[in-house]
Order: structure tokens, then sequence, then C-alpha cells
């Protein structure tokens, strides 16, 4: 399978259509969903560049198409009918696909996560057309010719991947309408229509900032070469398939309102959220704006009437089965012992929660969404109100009055309901009507005044401060109580394996385009050195890794050296263990044994017990013993050497120390790492957490550095990072997995505070550029960086050692650079600051003090004024910004 996804490209056009359709059924028929996902996304990859190949041989006016299109494909009976949920084959495809339900969403995901990732969704719309005013003069100048060629093809490739994507999103609507009902207690997941509706935000960002028009600004300036016909061609072809790109899109935007009793309750929050921030409205009360105005009111009643409509059948249904529990009428029956209601329906109790949170979504959806509309509807009035906005803002009131009062809504929302009805009141009471000739003027001989009356405009136009680009369209849920449901469990785990495929398939052909022939020598140099071929003659294993740990005193008869080599594959563990003798004489009849501690599991059922029958002077024994993994948290291993001596009530046997390996080099950096939104929000919906406080041990904003130097080389990989100079401080994120494939994330946030009550901020700042005197009494008069670090995992055993020893973990990660409490007093203040890391490096810069040299120009007198420290320039910079927001 891999062989055929890989190569693809290679076939020609009739033969790579015809073996994409026979590879569908294949895939589906693989039993591993990694496996499935890893195909699916060569295969999406390869169709998604032919298609880009086509439409710019299209474009170019090549008769010859290079490759199979999107649209060829997603319109194959068997790929229509699983996107659609209708399959209804026999034989064994049709047998492995029962087996594995999710392979739909599987196949939708990876196809829309391919656009996603694909280079072309991360170029850039270029600000302005490229022109010169000497253009008329030098007609033939190569750089006017060759900057109007590069714009031209970069919004012509922009343009080929906004229609590839269009085609994406009509051919996997269908996945909007998938299990609408609750099925086991709980809404199935939406992580695929979260993907559906985050792609349909970019290709509707793009659509609006791709130009529409032709090449006007440059045919303006003069007679135009020869050289710049091409790319004006190219332009006038991409305004116009972007006007029937838009339309397309804000067309799938409108379906979503007409359809909306099909979404399921879990999609409607993210589905009118993008559609109230992308919709072209207009300005007269029209269809489109009726079915926005029913769709907020079906989410802030937090779907009433569906909700007891559903329940209404599910009880019906559960009587006519005769499973319809009674209610007890007995006020002193124990829980649980009373027979009437004995046999409470754990899967309605769990979909209850689970509607909870999705109406609790919704409303505050409804009410984002409101807002936003109402905004943009008093933007345009002030220019002047038309009958259809005025009929617009009554259709506001009449549909959400009803909520605003009475205890149909929560307080909260009642408040916001009677903002918005404050702001459209105006609007809906205004009188139109002309002044008449016969009315005159007033008595004060004015004219009365008139509201501006205009023409129903096309379009409602927002600032472009108001434009949104991408966000809110993920939606996991974040409550601990829910992380049981389908919808929690379903969600990462797709997301995260649908995205290192798609990964994988862009660096596999990126690899293959760019692989550079094998040296001949690359063979020799991978010959076994010597020590490999006398560990495969002997059958003695060859010396253990650096960084062994003897566990024994220097005056124990024998030297006992333990190291360790962790195997992430197979979640296992070696120690090996040496044996050195410090006698004079051989030594016979010694006896070792091992204990272990930790969730290590042996890979032998016998005892770690070994038997060494003569240890000569000067040579070592070497010993191992490989153990699996089964959970989180520190392991080691105890030895214990019995000596050949015997003496009465008296144990002569070496108690060595127990050699520990930390939990956290169970950690490794994961596969892939998430942008910070979707960090931050897989991070609020992991079930389990901590929160740990502590101090630098190093003082002064240096000890800050210094946590952060250590923490950039932990397992951890950085998400964000950035520095807070206003408060002295920083924040950062990082990210990790474990053998297990749970997943951790840590925040880390730290600020700067003086030592005494009496020595600010900004004085502590100014003086923490030195590291302190011999006595270690810097930390009084410099203060200390003080951090508080959440960590967050997807694995409760994970949580448990750590939140059983967070001293011990936080000194593990940080390399002691942090200590637990707020305790000054007994801090290992370190002599030496640690070599910074690259990445830590620019804060360093951002927290130095700015030598101020003219203080009268900006009129501080210079007897009383005392020097400015980074931290009030920022401050002051930062109250000029907020003074220049218009509100």
């Amino acid at each position: 399978m891999e062989v055929l996804t890989q190569h693809l490209d290679c076939l020609q056009v009739p033969t790579q259509l015809s073996l994409v359709k026979e590879l569908m059924p294949l895939i589906a028929s693989l039993p591993r969903a990694s496996a499935r996902t890893a195909a699916l996304a060569q295969v999406w990859h390869g169709v998604v560049q032919a298609d880009l190949a086509t439409r710019r041989a299209v474009r170019s006016g090549d008769k010859a198409v290079p490759g199979a299109q999107l649209k060829n494909v997603l319109t194959e009976p068997f790929v229509m009918s699983i996107v659609s949920g209708t399959y209804t084959g026999t034989g064994t495809t049709a047998l492995a696909i029962s087996r594995n339900p999710t392979f739909k969403e599987e196949l939708t995901a990876v196809l829309i996560q391919t656009l996603h990732q694909h280079p072309r969704a991360l170029v850039p719309v270029p600000e302005h057309v490229p022109h010169s005013d000497q253009a008329s003069q030098q007609s033939h100048d190569v750089a006017i010719i060759s900057e109007g060629a590069a714009y031209s093809q970069c919004i012509a490739e922009l343009t080929d991947w906004l229609g590839s994507a269009k085609i994406a999103l009509q051919g996997t609507k269908a996945c909007l309408g998938w299990d609408r009902e609750a099925q086991g207690g709980s809404h199935a997941c939406t992580a695929v229509v979260d993907l559906w509706l985050q792609l349909l935000q970019r290709t509707l960002h793009l659509s609006q900032k791709l130009p529409l028009g032709s090449a006007a600004p440059i045919a303006h300036q003069g007679s135009l070469s020869e050289g710049l016909e091409p790319a004006l061609d190219i332009r006038s072809q991409v305004g116009t398939l972007v006007k029937s790109y838009r339309a397309s899109l804000q067309e799938l935007m409108t379906q979503l309102l007409v359809h909306w009793k099909v979404l399921s309750l879990a999609l409607k929050p993210r589905a009118l959220w993008v559609a109230a921030h992308h919709l072209d409205l207009s300005g007269r009360m029209d269809g489109l704006w009726s079915a926005l105005l029913n769709a907020l009111a079906d989410l802030v009643s937090g779907n009433e009437a569906e909700v007891d409509a559903r329940r209404a059948k599910a009880s019906m249904s559960a009587a006519a089965d005769g499973q319809l529990a009674a209610k007890s009428n007995n006020p002193f029956a124990v829980p649980g012992t009373d027979t009437a209601g004995t046999a409470p329906d754990q899967a309605a109790q769990a979909a209850a929660m689970d509607e909870g949170d999705i109406e609790a979504e919704g409303i505050e959806s409804a009410l984002v969404s409101l807002e936003r509309v109402t905004a943009l509807l008093t933007i345009n009035a002030a220019q002047g109100i038309s009958p259809g906005m005025k009929d617009i803002a009554a259709k506001i009131g009449d549909v959400l009055r009803p909520y605003s009062k009475g205890s149909r809504a929560g307080l909260d929302t009642r408040d916001r309901l009677q903002r918005v009805l404050k702001q459209t009141q105006p609007i809906a009471t205004v009188d139109l009507r002309p002044l008449t000739t016969q009315e005159g003027p007033t008595q004060n001989g004015d004219t009365p005044s008139e509201p501006p009356v205009r023409e129903d405009p096309t379009r409602l136009m927002l600032s472009p401060s108001w434009q949104v680009n991408e966000g809110y369209p993920m939606a996991a849920p974040a409550s601990t109580v829910l992380q049981a449901t389908k919808r929690a469990t379903r969600y990462w785990p797709l997301y995260n394996q649908v995205q290192a495929a798609v990964t994988a398939a862009f660096e596999s052909q990126a690899g293959a385009s760019t692989a550079v022939p094998q040296d001949p020598l690359d063979d020799i140099n991978s010959l076994p050195g010597i020590a490999e071929v006398m560990s495969l003659v002997t059958g003695l294993v060859a010396e253990p890794e650096a960084g062994s740990q003897e566990v024994t005193a220097p005056t124990d008869p024998v030297r006992v050296m333990v190291s360790h080599t962790l195997q992430p594959d197979s979640r296992s563990i070696s120690f090996s263990i040496e044996l050195l003798s410090r006698l004079t004489a051989d030594t016979k009849g010694l006896v070792l044994r091992l204990s272990l501690g930790g969730p290590l599991i042996p890979s032998t059922k016998q005892p770690a017990l070994y038997k060494i029958p003569v240890l000569p002077v000067g040579e070592r024994v070497l010993l191992h013993l490989t153990c699996t993994i089964g959970a989180c948290g520190p392991v080691s291993i105890q030895p214990f050497v019995a000596l050949p001596v015997s003496m009465t009530g008296e144990d002569l046997s070496l108690r060595c120390t127990a050699y520990t390996v930390p939990s956290t080099a169970l950690l490794a950096p994961p596969p892939l790492l998430p942008p910070p939104p979707h960090f931050f929000h897989q991070l609020a919906s992991m079930p389990y957490g901590c929160h740990m406080c502590g101090v630098c041990t190093i003082p002064g904003w240096q000890g800050g550095l210094a946590l952060l130097s250590n923490l950039e080389r932990s397992p951890m990989a950085r998400i964000m990072l950035r520095g807070l100079p206003a408060q002295g401080g920083f924040e950062a994120a990082y990210y990790g997995s474990y053998w297990d494939g749970s997943t951790a994330g840590l925040v880390v946030t730290g600020q700067l505070l003086p030592a005494g009550s009496s020595t600010p901020v900004a004085e502590v700042a100014s003086n923490s550029g030195r590291l302190g005197d011999a006595n270690g009494n810097t930390a009084i008069s410099q203060g200390s960086i003080v951090c508080r670090l959440t960590l967050k995992s997807s694995s409760m055993d994970l949580l448990s050692s750590v939140d059983n020893a967070k001293g011990a973990w936080l000194s593990q990660i940080t390399r002691g650079s942090m200590v637990e409490g707020f305790s000054c007093q007994s801090l290992p203040l370190a002599a030496t600051l640690p070599h910074l890391h690259s990445a830590v490096a620019p804060l360093k810069a951002a927290y130095a003090v700015p030598k101020t040299t003219s203080l009268e120009e900006s009129g501080i007198s210079t007897d009383d004024a005392v020097t400015p420290s980074v931290f009030e320039d920022v401050l002051a910079q930062e109250w000029r910004r907020l003074q220049a927001v218009v509100v």
C-alpha cells in the first residue's frame, strides 16, 4: 500500500484516476487507523497536487491535463457514499467499513487537513498591485516586468488553491449532517466539522483579500510593454474566478442557515459564529436575515424546542419498551435502596450533561454573534437609515424581546439582550416619512430636522478593524465531567492522528523531491567497530553509555555501577549493572539481587537474582535487565550484593543506594507541535491538572532567564515564549508526550517581586543586572522571580506521580533553577548562571535598563527627576496606546 500511494504522481492521467478509485476500498479494509490515515494522506496529497496542476494548465492554455482532478475523485460513487454515510455495499469492503465506522471521519478529515497544511495556504496575499511611475517612461524595465509577473503568479497560485478548497468544501459538506442525535449518551465527535468550518473561514478570508478587478492601476500609467501583457491577462482571469468562488462560499454559509434544523446540536454554535462573522448581509429584510435571526433565537433559547422534542421521544420509546423508571415518593429512602427509580439511565444522564455544555456554548455564541450583527447594522445606520434597515431592526426586536424578559434566559443573557435592543430601538422607531410642503416651518421658523434616508444598501459594510480571519471553530469539551464522553475522547486523538499523517505525507514528498545520491562510503562507514565485533564474538555487551552512577561506598569491597538505556519504541528500559572487585584476590560466590521500584515489569518471570561464580581482580562483570514501563512515574532499581562471608547473627550483604530514573526522562517532544491556539484549547480540555508555585534560585530577573534556559533544554517542546517587561516577568508554554501516548502541557508565568515591601519593582529590576556577593545577600536587595506553573495532562497516572512529589518533579524539570514555595531565606543560590539558551537570549535585551539622556524635552524637572526604568517606559507606552484606542 505504501508503494502504491507514494508514487501516484508517476502515473499517467487515466491510470492515476483509476488507481485512486481502486485504492479507496483497499484503504478502508486496513485494520489499523494509523495505517488508514497514512494511506489517505498520501492519496489526497497526490490528488490535490494533480488538481492544482490541472488548474495551472487550464489557466496557461495547455490542452493536456496533468493529473486527476479533485472533483472527479469526490464524485466517485464509493467516495460519495462514504462521505454522505449512505454506503450499502456488500463483500469484504462492506464488512471492513462496518468494523471501522470511523473511516468516513478519517477520509474527510485528511482531505480537509491536507488543504489546511498545503504550502499555498500559508502564503500571505500581496498587499497591493506593484507599480512604478517610471513604467510609462521605461517600458522595457526588467524590474517592473518581473515584479508584475511575480505578483500575478502569486495571486494565481492562491486562486488555484482557493478553487481546490472550494471543491473540497462542496464535496464534503455532507459531514455537517452526521450524527444529529446523541448516540450512547453523548454527541459524536465534532473534530471533522470543526476542520471543515476552519477551512471555510480560511477560504472566505482569502476570497476577501484577493483582487476582484483587472489591472487598472498599471494600465493607467501609460503604454505597457509586451512583457506585462501576460501578467495582466492572468489578473483578469483571477478576478473572474475569485468572484465566482466568493459567491459559492457565500452560498455554502447560506445553506448552513437554511438547513439549520439538519445540523447537529454540537455543531450549531460554531456554524452560527462563522455565518455571523463572514456573511455578506444586505440592507433589506430578506430570507437570509430571517434565517439568521431564527438561528440566533434558537440558540438563545438553548434549543428549547428541539431538546424538549428529543426528551419526549426518548420517554415514549422507554415507555414502549417498559423501561421508564418511576420516581420514588419516599423522602426517607437511602439512595440506591428504594425499589422505585433504582435503574436510572446513565446514558441519558450523560446526554443531559453533554447537552448542558452545548447549550451554554450556544448561548454565548449567539450573544457574541448578535452583538456583532447589531454593531454592523448600527455602523451602517450612522451613514443613513433605509426602510430595509428599519425593518431589520424591528425584526431583531420582535425575535429577541420575549427572551429579554421573564425567566426563559439567565440574568446575564437578559442584560446583554436588553443592551442590544437599546441599540436597535432608535433605528426601528425612526420616522422615514418625507417632509411635505403643507407642514411648513415650525413656530421658531426652523425647518424640522429629518433623519438621513437612503436606499437599501446591497451590502452592509464593516470597518476593517472588525474583520475576523480565523478563530473559535474548535470546541472539544473542556469540562472534566465530560471527558469520558464520546465527543471528548475522540476529538484530540483523531485531530492529532490526522495532522501527523498529513505532515508525514508532505515531508515524504518533499524528501523525495530533494533526495541526494547516496555516498558509496556510507556503507563502509556503517561497518561495526571493534567493540561491536568483540561483543558479537564473545557474547559480552560493550561498555554501557556514559552517565553511570556508583551506588556503593568508596570503602566497599565491590564497586557497583548502574546505568540505563531507554527504548521508547518498545516502552522498555534496560539497566546495566557493572561489578568490579576492589580486593587483591579473586572473589567467589557473589550473589546479586535487584529490587525494582515503580511501574516496572521484568521481561522474565524469574526473580532478579544473579549468581557470580568468580569475580577476578581488576576485572568487571556486566549484567543486564530489561523491563517494560507499565505506567507513568519514576522507576528505580536497588542492588543487593551478598558477600561470600557468613557470620552468625550479622548480614554482610552490601545494601546499595537506589538508582532512580525520574519521570521526566520518560517525556519526549511530541511528533507534531500544534499551533498556540490549538495547544491552549487542548490544554483546557485535559481532564487532570495541578498547580505549583515556586521561586527561582538565582536572584533578579537573571533567575527567570536561567529557568527558561533549563526549560528549553528539557524534553518538552516550546509552544510559546514572550516577555512581560512591564511586570519584570514572562510567560511560556511547553508541550510533551509520554510513552503511553498521553500528552502533557506546561504553562509557566513569572513575575519579578521585591524582597522587601519598600523596594519598588523598578528599583529591583535596575539593581538585578549583577549577581550577588559572596555572602549571598543579594536575594534581599535584588528580589526574586516568583513563578506559577500549571501542568495538565490526559493521563491520571502522570498527574498522580507528579502530585505525590511536586518538589522533586519541579527540581528535575527545571534542573534545580526553581524550588517549590516562597521562602527566600534558605534558597540554595547558584554561584554561576547556566549557559543562556538562544531562544531566551532576546529577553535579556528586553530587560536591560535604557539610559535616558534628555528629560527637559519631556517637561520633567531635572531637580526632581528620577531615572525611569524600562518598566516605566513600557507602562507609559501602553497608556498612550490605550488612550488612542477608539471604543
